[in-house]
C-alpha cells in the first residue's frame, strides 16, 4: 500500500488511511495500479548512458524540471525535429498509483516526501509566527500530478497586464492559442448537472456556438465536468444567485467571474487524472518516452554550468551538474560526487516557483550580497532572483448539514457506500473516487460589501500604494487597483467543497458543506531565497502573508460573507449551524482572529524569477531568457509578473506551449 499522509487540514494520517486503505487493497488484484518505476539511474545502461560516463554525454537542450510546463515544453520540442535531442531531468520519478490516479483522493499525497517538495514558509508575523505549509509535486509531471486538478483561465484583462511590463505577445490573443493548443476540452451537458442553476438554455447555446473560438479539442490533456453532484450543489448556486451573484457558463471565454461548474483534469474514458507526465510522454514509466527524448527520473540537478562572459558578452550555459536522490525521501543516496551532463544549444529550467531562484542562485546567478553569504561566485548579477513572490492565501469554513442531505462525507461515515463506490470506480471509472470539487466562484467586492464598506478599502489601498518605494511593485498595485473597476476580473474567490475541510476532527456520522475563500490578488511581495549550498536545504520562503491592511480587510469581510451565503435560501434550509469557525464568532475581530490562526497557501505561487525589465528587477526577458545569459531560459510559474485570478495549472501549461514556440523560432 502507498503511504499515507495528512489531507489538507482536516483528516489524520489514520482517517487518511480509513479512505485511501480499502481502494488500495480492492486494486491490488487488479490491472488498475502500476507500480512505481524503477529509478532511471538503474535504467540508464539501457540508453548507452554509463553512470560512470555520463560527463562525457551532451543533448541539445538540457531541461531542469519535469512537472507540468516543463514536460509541455520537452515533448514539444521533441516531436518538432527528430534530429535534435532532448533530456528531461526530474527529482522525483513516474508513480502510477491511487494517490495519482484517482481524482477523488486528491490531496492525500499532501506532505508526503515520495509525491511532495513539502516547504514551509518562515514564519510569518501576521498569523501568530505560524510557519505555513506549501505542496508542490516532487514527480514526474510536478504538481500538475498532486494537484485538487482544477482547469481555469483568469480574466483578459489580467493576461493583458503582463503586457505592460514590457512583455509583447504576453497578453490574452497571445496566450489563446496555447490555452487551446493544451487541452482536450468536453463542455457541460445541457439536461444534466453539469449545467449549474442560473443559466437559460439561450445562453448556454450563445456559449456553445462561441465554444470553438475559445477552448481546444485536440489537446494532450483532458478538461472535462463532473458527473456526480451532491445535494449541497444546487442549493449553493442558488443561494449565491439569490445574493447577486451570477452564475457563469462560460468562466474561459475572458470574463471569469461569477460561480461556475470549474473545468476538471479527468480523463472521463478511465475516470483517471489526466496531468503532464501521461497527457504528454505515451510512455512516461520509460527512460526513452520518445526516440529523441530522455527522461532522467531521481536525478536532481544542483547546479547549472555556467561559462562567464568576457568583455561583457553574456554567460553561456553549457550543461548540468545532478546527483541521484533516492526517490522516497527526497535525500541524496549516500555520498556521491555531482555528475555533469552537456547541453550544445539551450538548458532550460522548469523547476518552479520555488525551486528555480533557488537553482540560480546555487548556479552563481543572483544578488551578489545573497551570493558571497555562501562563498557563491557571482557569475550573472541579478538582484530580481528570488524577489517579488506572490501567493494566494485561503481561509475554510466548515457547516454541519442536516441528517440524509448527500455530501462527500458519506465516503468517511459509511464503508458500504465506500466499498461500493470503490467497485463502481475500478469496474466503469465513474462515480464519487471520479469526482472532485465543482463549485467554484470569482466575485466582486460590490456583490457583497456596502458602498461605505469599499470606499474605505480603497482609501486603504491608496495609503499602502503611496507608501510603496519599489517602482516594479508599484505598478503592480496601480493595475491591481484598476483590477478592482474591471467587471471581467474577480476580486476574490468562493468554492463550494461538498464535505468537511476545516473541522478536525470531523464528527463520525455527520456531513458538512464547506467554503473556503481564498485572495487572488495580494498586496505585498515576498521572497524565496537559498539558506545554504546544500543543493537540497529548502530555501527561506516568505511570502509576507497578511503584511498589508487592505489584504486582512478583504479576507476578513469576505470569511463573514461565506457565512452569509449559508444563511441564505435555500441552502440555509439544509444547513444546522457553524462548525468552523463557531457559531460564537460574529465580529470583525473574531473572524480575523480565526484567519490569524488557520490562513493557509493555495499552492500557486509565482513571481520569482519574472519577466520583467532587468532594471525593474526583472529575471527573464519576452524570451524567457535569463539576463545576461546568452542560451538559459525560465520556463514555469516564477516567470509570471504579476498574479491571476485563477489557478494556476492551465497557465503553466499555456506558458511551457508558448515558449516551445519561442524557441523554435528562435532557433
Amino acid at each position: 500500500m502507498a503511504p499515507t499522509w495528512r489531507l489538507d487540514h482536516t483528516l489524520s494520517e489514520d482517517q487518511v488511511s480509513k479512505l485511501s486503505s480499502p481502494f488500495e487493497a480492492a486494486t491490488k488484484a487488479t490491472a488498475f495500479t502500476t507500480a512505481s518505476v524503477v529509478q532511471h539511474e538503474e535504467a540508464l545502461p539501457s540508453t548507452g548512458i554509463s553512470k560512470d560516463t555520463t560527463d562525457n554525454f551532451s543533448f541539445d537542450y538540457i531541461v531542469v524540471g519535469g512537472g507540468t510546463a516543463g514536460l509541455a515544453l520537452a515533448s514539444r520540442l521533441a516531436d518538432s525535429n527528430p534530429n535534435i535531442n532532448i533530456c528531461v531531468f526530474e527529482s522525483g520519478i513516474f508513480r502510477s498509483d491511487s494517490l495519482v490516479n484517482v481524482p477523488g483522493l486528491y490531496g492525500m499525497s499532501n506532505g508526503n516526501p515520495a509525491y511532495d517538495w513539502s516547504y514551509k514558509t518562515v514564519p510569518q508575523p501576521e498569523l501568530n509566527n505560524r510557519q505555513v505549509s506549501s505542496s508542490a509535486g516532487r514527480l514526474l509531471g510536478g504538481s500538475s500530478g498532486i494537484n485538487f486538478l482544477v482547469r481555469m483561465r483568469a480574466g483578459k484583462p489580467e493576461y493583458d497586464a503582463w503586457s505592460e511590463f514590457g512583455n509583447g505577445g504576453w497578453d490574452w490573443d497571445g496566450l489563446l492559442p496555447f490555452f487551446k493548443k493544451q487541452e482536450k476540452f468536453v463542455g457541460p451537458v445541457w439536461g444534466t448537472g453539469q449545467v449549474f442553476p442560473g443559466v437559460s438554455k439561450e445562453e448556454y447555446e450563445a456559449a456553445k456556438a462561441k465554444e470553438s473560438q475559445f477552448q481546444g479539442f485536440t489537446g494532450p490533456v483532458h478538461k472535462t465536468h463532473n458527473e456526480l453532484y451532491t445535494d449541497v450543489l444546487k442549493p449553493t448556486i442558488e443561494s449565491l444567485n439569490n445574493l447577486g451573484i451570477r452564475t457563469n457558463i462560460s468562466p474561459d471565454y475572458g470574463n471569469s467571474t461569477g460561480i461556475f461548474n470549474i473545468g476538471t483534469a479527468v480523463n472521463r474514458a478511465t475516470g483517471q487524472r489526466s496531468y503532464a507526465a501521461n497527457a504528454y510522454l505515451p510512455n512516461p514509466e520509460d527512460i526513452t518516452p520518445k526516440p529523441n527524448l530522455r527522461v532522467l527520473t531521481g536525478c536532481h540537478v544542483t547546479k547549472v554550468l555556467l561559462k562567464p562572459g568576457l568583455g561583457g558578452e553574456p554567460a553561456t550555459a553549457t550543461g548540468v551538474e545532478f546527483i541521484w536522490i533516492d526517490p522516497d525521501t527526497g535525500r541524496p543516496k549516500g555520498p556521491q560526487v555531482p555528475s555533469q551532463i552537456l547541453a550544445s544549444k539551450e538548458v532550460i529550467v522548469a523547476t518552479g516557483t520555488y525551486n528555480t531562484p533557488r537553482l540560480l542562485e546555487l548556479s552563481g546567478i543572483g544578488n551578489p550580497d545573497i551570493l558571497k553569504q555562501f562563498n557563491i561566485p557571482t557569475i550573472v548579477d541579478l538582484p530580481g532572483v528570488g524577489e517579488n513572490l506572490q501567493e494566494h492565501t485561503f481561509i475554510a469554513t466548515d457547516y454541519t448539514v442536516k441528517d440524509g442531505v448527500f455530501t462527500f462525507d458519506r465516503l468517511r461515515t459509511d464503508p458500504a457506500y465506500q466499498q461500493a463506490q470503490i467497485t463502481e470506480y475500478l469496474a466503469q471509472g465513474t462515480g464519487a473516487y471520479a469526482t472532485t470539487v465543482s463549485a467554484y466562484g470569482f466575485i466582486k467586492l460590490d456583490r457583497f460589501l456596502t458602498a461605505t464598506e469599499i470606499k474605505e478599502l480603497r482609501a486603504q489601498l491608496d495609503t499602502e500604494i503611496a507608501a510603496v518605494t519599489n517602482p516594479f511593485h508599484k505598478q503592480q498595485l496601480l493595475i491591481q487597483k484598476r483590477h478592482l473597476d474591471d467587471p471581467n476580473v474577480g476580486d476574490v474567490e468562493v468554492i463550494m467543497v461538498p464535505k468537511v475541510f476545516a473541522t478536525n476532527p470531523p464528527g463520525d456520522k455527520t456531513s458538512y458543506v464547506s467554503f473556503v475563500t481564498c485572495l487572488p490578488h495580494p498586496v505585498p511581495r515576498g521572497s524565496v531565497h537559498i539558506t545554504s549550498t546544500d543543493p537540497l536545504a529548502s530555501p527561506a520562503i516568505n511570502p509576507n502573508y497578511l503584511a498589508s491592511k487592505f489584504d486582512t480587510m478583504v479576507s476578513t469581510k469576505t470569511t463573514a460573507f461565506l457565512r452569509k451565503i449559508t444563511e441564505t435560501a435555500p441552502l440555509k434550509d439544509v444547513v444546522v449551524a457553524p462548525s468552523t469557525p463557531p457559531p460564537t464568532v460574529v465580529t470583525g475581530p473574531q473572524f480575523e482572529a480565526y484567519i490569524r490562526g488557520s490562513l493557509g497557501s493555495m499552492e500557486h505561487p509565482i513571481g520569482t524569477a519574472s519577466m520583467a525589465p532587468r532594471a525593474q528587477g526583472g529575471v527573464v526577458d519576452p524570451q524567457l531568457r535569463v539576463y545576461g545569459t546568452s542560451n538559459l531560459r525560465v520556463v514555469d510559474m516564477s516567470i509570471v509578473p504579476l498574479h491571476v485570478a485563477a489557478h494556476t495549472l492551465d497557465t503553466a501549461y499555456a506558458i511551457g506551449e508558448k515558449a516551445f514556440n519561442i524557441i523554435t523560432q528562435a532557433n
